[in-house]
């Protein structure tokens, strides 16, 4: 018997007929978008010589509040969030959001690196991520931070890992909760942003304070934005599998 394909693989065979095969898909999960006049710190990053590239977005969520009763809280630990792009690249910029906070975030340092399984990381391709020269950034709260572009060879359909190092007590008001992601959080033993082989303290399935991933691409790539309610964001579909809908449409294009 015929299986009649799904609604993303119908919507792709369709906008197929007026766009060009290799157009990626940034999928921006459904929820809160947030404060729309939050400030941007960082911004600079978008002007450095991309040597006629242009910053894409390969990934992308949006910040949501989180849960009072349900909040986590991070003290002198590093986060390990795994994110699946859209488009390729060959330089990368991260986001990190305190758009609902209510205190100054800080952050001892960052590192980005290609995703090798679990919570390990190819060593190869591990790159530490600035923040205007520094390796240490302040978020004040409602704001959100744009990290200095670091040379990656970025693949697309592919998974990156984002390390994070948290130096003080810090709650992690603004996240995505709906991730369907298995993401990592280390003992309370400093910053372990660099390791190849992280040592987890335990599991969560949100991605707390990223909010996006850019590459710098050829000028004839472009993301396509998916709104949409918790159905966009993946509901019900199998967790570390990605298959919400924006992901098997990207895979279609």
């Amino acid at each position: 018997m015929n299986r009649r394909p799904g609604l993303a693989v119908l919507i792709c065979r369709m906008f197929k007929r007026w766009v060009a095969c290799g157009t990626a898909l940034a999928s921006l999960a459904g929820g809160s978008l947030g404060n729309a006049n939050q400030s941007h710190v960082g911004a600079a990053s978008a002007n450095v010589n991309l040597d006629g590239l242009r910053w894409i977005g390969t990934w992308a969520t949006a910040p949501q509040p989180s849960l009072p009763g349900n909040r986590q809280i991070f003290r002198n630990q590093s986060l390990r969030l795994i994110v699946h792009t859209s488009v390729g690249g060959t330089k990368v910029r991260i986001k990190i959001s305190n758009t609902f906070g209510d205190q100054t975030l800080v952050f001892g340092s960052a590192q980005i690196a290609r995703r090798a399984a679990g919570p390990d990381i190819d060593p190869t391709s591990d790159r530490s991520l600035t923040f205007r020269g520094q390796a240490s950034t302040r978020v004040a709260a409602r704001s959100m931070v744009l990290s200095d572009p670091v040379s990656l060879d970025v693949p697309p359909l592919a998974d990156l890992a984002i390390s994070l190092f948290l130096p003080d007590r810090t709650k992690a008001t603004t996240s995505h909760i709906l991730a369907l992601q298995t993401n990592y959080v280390s003992p309370e033993s400093g910053d372990s942003t660099a390791a190849v082989n992280f040592p987890v303290a335990k599991t969560i399935v949100s991605w707390p304070f990223l909010t996006g991933v850019d590459v710098a691409a050829s000028h004839r790539g472009i993301s396509i934005v998916a709104f949409g309610s918790s159905l966009t964001d993946g509901d019900g579909s199998t967790k570390n599998t990605n298959r919400r809908w924006p992901v098997i449409f990207r895979r279609e294009l």
